[in-house]
């Protein structure tokens, strides 16, 4: 991302990752073609495709060209697969100074751009901005679905709008709107990313959660406004306990590669401290406490509610033992890669806050 590092365009830019997305693309861009800004407002749509065998450029391209679409758009690709890589892609070519991601089975509200640049573009502290996801169901969904809604990332992420509190808030990916101004603070920082990233079928992600968190070690507040609405369709296919199990195990997973941030931003321990044998012990603690899960099974009702927070526990446990052994010593190496960024960040922040004390005087 190093062109992230020149100045930017005021406006905002849409990129989708796409890799065999010809079925989904149609309903995305028809929102997007449906979206209402100020004509002072420029903005650009940008399809990142990853790797597809299904012909998803030639169907974006013909969907953005049946009629005049209302911003510039482009394709380009991305044969490194994985999220990572082809967010990476489509902020590198991106114009404008905000970055909104959209899935592409994400379908934006017509104001959902023109909201999201009034608030970022009037509040610089703010360097991500999510949005409320409603579900849009391909049939009826299960009973149980509405208490594991944030597993699909839909529903509301506070009560009313402002900034997402503790140490591991973080927004939707889909749907989020980023300041390009902090991810060139970041890269200038040496920044590197420490979670596994989402590759192919692998449901694994992390990378949004890390960049709310990265931001937040540079001194930006990462936000939600209730009045951002995208529609995030559903089908049948996602709607079953295997794909619940399947996402549970995937946050659960990533989240103990988010640890070193947590870490910092509660001022615990020093992370540069950690001991090389410190993920024996939580994999040992995560163990001890599968087992303990796991004999509590017979005393559970198979065909009750219970069973099936029974069944993501022992998901989320599973997950959390997998990702110790997986790390083993590179946790300490990662504790301190965050460590060091973090003291980069404060070390600019510092330089920068006496520059303008001499500017003053």
């Amino acid at each position: 991302m190093s062109n992230v590092l020149a100045e930017a365009e005021s406006g905002i830019s849409v990129v989708m990752c796409c890799r065999n997305s010809s079925a989904r693309l149609p309903e995305a861009v028809r929102h997007l073609r449906a979206q209402r800004l100020a004509a002072g407002i420029p903005w650009e749509v940008i399809f990142v495709d990853n790797g597809s065998t299904d012909g998803t450029a030639e169907t974006a391209m013909r969907e953005c060209t049946k009629g005049a679409f209302p911003a510039p758009f482009q394709v380009t690709e991305q044969p490194i697969l994985g999220s990572r890589a082809a967010a990476e892609k489509g902020v590198e070519v991106s114009a404008h100074d905000f970055i909104t991601f959209v899935d592409d089975d994400n379908w934006l509200d017509p104001e959902y751009l023109s909201l999201a640049y009034g608030v970022m573009r009037g509040d610089p502290s703010i360097g991500v901005l999510g949005g409320r996801g409603v579900p849009v169901f391909e049939e009826e969904p299960p009973p149980w679905f509405e208490r594991y809604r944030q597993c699909y990332a839909v529903g509301s992420q506070r009560e009313g709008s402002g900034e997402i509190e503790g140490i591991t808030g973080a927004v939707y990916g889909a749907g989020m709107t980023v300041r390009k101004a902090a991810l060139r603070h970041l890269l200038a920082a040496g920044f590197e990313s420490v979670v596994p990233g989402r590759k192919g079928s692998r449901l694994t992600g992390g990378e949004d959660n890390e960049l709310c968190l990265a931001v937040r070690l540079a001194g930006y507040r990462v936000c939600y406004d209730e009045r951002l609405v995208f529609r995030h369709y559903l089908p049948a296919g996602r709607i079953n306990v295997e794909y619940l199990m399947r996402l549970t195990r995937a946050i659960h997973f990533s989240a103990v590669y988010l640890e070193p941030y947590y870490r910092v931003l509660e001022g615990r321990r020093n992370p540069e401290e950690v001991p090389g044998y410190y993920w024996l012990k939580r994999a040992l603690k995560a163990a001890r406490r599968l087992l303990s899960h796991q004999l509590k099974k017979r005393r559970v009702p198979r065909e009750s509610p219970e069973f099936l927070e029974w069944q993501r526990m022992r998901q989320k446990l599973l997950a959390r033992l997998q990702a110790w052994l997986s790390m083993r010593g590179g946790y300490a190496d990662r504790c301190r890669t965050v460590a060091e960024l973090n003291r980069r960040l404060d070390e600019k922040q510092n330089n920068v806050t006496m520059q303008d004390k001499g500017t003053m005087l």
